[in-house]
């Protein structure tokens, strides 16, 4: 069975295309819906699938990327001598209906998909030709060589607005085993209404934003954890200490001086003088006018604060 073509994708950032993205787990959603995105929490995709919070819209490096692809499509196009089909919608697969895919191109030899991608650094993209890519994309394209029933993935990525660069990611049997278990799981969670553990502090911040006024008793994983954020905070405490006692060796030794070069005249550091900032003096705003002050100021949505005892 092949892969299943959606009608024509909607409108990016449209009420439609917000609505689409959450009928399933698409490849840019692979990473989150494993934990294992930098970017977006499991429980902030599962916000997103059951219509809680709106996916955001696409950013202007998203914008820049899909204004770029026809022209590294076109330079895939004659460098490998490859035809290039572009679906019209989301690719669904035969058994797993919540897994879709929007490709950049297929192959018409029936083996291979292509990503097009832009990049302002060339951070976390390796060695040409290889399969070293960002571990999100490298992510994706697994979860599309799935949807879609390839075998190897061209990923190209223009660095700069350079030349673009070529790699070739395999199919990974292991991995795709493991993508399609963790996001069955995680469908399973967005059907039944039921949200994954927190994995960051906003998480558990929107989770739990109101508070009982009662105790609970620790239990032993908490009870751990206590104690080892004290040693942390233990921690951080006696490397700020040494931060500040190194600054001021540097800073003394310095004196006047605004930059500090080795014997190459390499710069290392500059302790340059800078403007003072400009702040309003609040406390007067508020004596001498009151009315002024109360106009222009905005009380926040309630905070809770974790304090050690």
């Amino acid at each position: 069975m092949t892969a299943q073509a959606l009608k024509a994708h909607p409108v990016s950032g449209s009420k439609e295309w917000h609505d689409d993205r959450r009928k399933g787990i698409g490849g840019s959603d692979c990473a989150a819906a494993l934990g294992l995105s930098k970017f977006k929490t499991p429980y902030q995709l599962y916000q997103e699938k059951i219509g809680e919070a709106q996916a955001e819209d696409e950013t202007w490096e998203m914008l820049r990327g899909k204004a770029m692809e026809p022209a590294l499509r076109q330079h895939y196009a004659n460098k490998t001598g490859r035809e290039v089909i572009m679906p019209k919608g989301a690719l669904v697969h035969p058994k797993y209906a919540f897994m879709r895919y929007n490709p950049d191109g297929l192959s018409n030899d029936n083996i291979r998909l292509q990503e097009f991608k832009t990049a302002t650094y060339s951070k976390e993209w390796g060695e040409v030709g290889s399969d070293e890519i960002p571990q999100e994309y490298l992510l994706q394209v697994q979860h599309g060589m799935i949807v879609c029933q390839r075998q190897v993935a061209d990923v190209s990525v223009s660095v700069g607005g350079n030349k673009p660069k070529y790699f070739e990611v395999e199919a990974d049997k292991e991995l795709q085993e493991m993508i399609i278990e963790q996001e069955a799981a995680f469908w399973d969670l967005v059907q039944a209404r039921r949200a994954p553990p927190p994995s960051s502090n906003d998480d558990v911040v929107k989770m739990f934003n109101t508070v009982n006024g009662q105790s609970i008793i620790a239990s032993p994983e908490a009870s751990e954890s206590l104690f080892r954020l004290l040693l942390v905070r233990e921690s951080i405490k006696n490397m700020e200490a040494d931060k500040e006692g190194y600054e001021v060796i540097i800073k003394a030794f310095m004196g006047e001086y605004e930059v500090l070069v080795d014997e190459g005249m390499t710069p290392l550091v500059t302790w340059k003088q800078q403007k003072g900032a400009t702040r309003i003096d609040s406390d007067r705003l508020k004596s001498e006018q009151p009315v002024i002050a109360a106009e222009y100021s905005k009380t926040g949505e309630p905070i809770r604060r974790l304090l050690l005892k």
